[in-house]
């Protein structure tokens, strides 16, 4: 499946920042509010788009994910009644990132285990929202739109601007 967003949509968001960037220089402030309610406009359909992709993906796979009120889609798999993971707290995870043609760019079993403190902003938000509802011992799948992963921008390294990422996460039973 493709991620990628049409090319009309990156047109567009790219000729509303150019707007606002010659306007910022302008003493006519009225264009900011329009290029703003544009750019609002612009990401609202993206978010849209995104999740038609990930429902797609899901159904396609049967993987059961429940979607929570910020758009991240997730299912736990609870190996235990253990510790719920709090703000603040230290979690080491064994992960698999790929994109949602299967491609993998990150696991631990290459990388290393991912040690990060909950709430912090060490981890993606979508990582952290789905551990901060999981126990020590729980295993999880995690689709995360790209604004719960590394936005626009990517990651500066593997993970490319604008990809919706599948995160298949354990987080490991002893607390740091």
């Amino acid at each position: 499946m493709k991620s990628e967003s049409p090319w009309h949509l990156y047109l567009t968001l790219i000729m509303c920042i150019l707007t606002c960037t010659a306007c910022n220089n302008s003493p006519e402030r009225k264009h900011n509010h329009m290029t703003k309610r544009q750019l609002i406009e612009i990401n609202k359909i993206l978010v849209r788009k995104d999740s038609a992709i990930i429902a797609r993906y899901n159904d396609s796979l049967a993987l059961g994910l429940d979607v929570s009120p910020t758009g991240l889609w997730s299912r736990i798999y609870a190996t235990n009644d253990g510790e719920k993971i709090n703000k603040g707290q230290t979690v080491s995870i064994e992960y698999t990132v790929s994109k949602l043609n299967g491609d993998t760019i990150y696991t631990s079993a290459d990388d290393g285990i991912r040690t990060f403190v909950c709430g912090q902003g060490q981890a993606e938000t979508g990582l952290e929202e789905a551990v901060m509802q999981m126990s020590y011992g729980d295993s999880a799948v995690i689709l995360m739109p790209p604004y719960h992963a590394f936005g626009i921008a990517g990651d500066d390294n593997k993970i490319k601007g604008r990809h919706i990422l599948r995160y298949d996460i354990k987080i490991l039973k002893t607390k740091n």
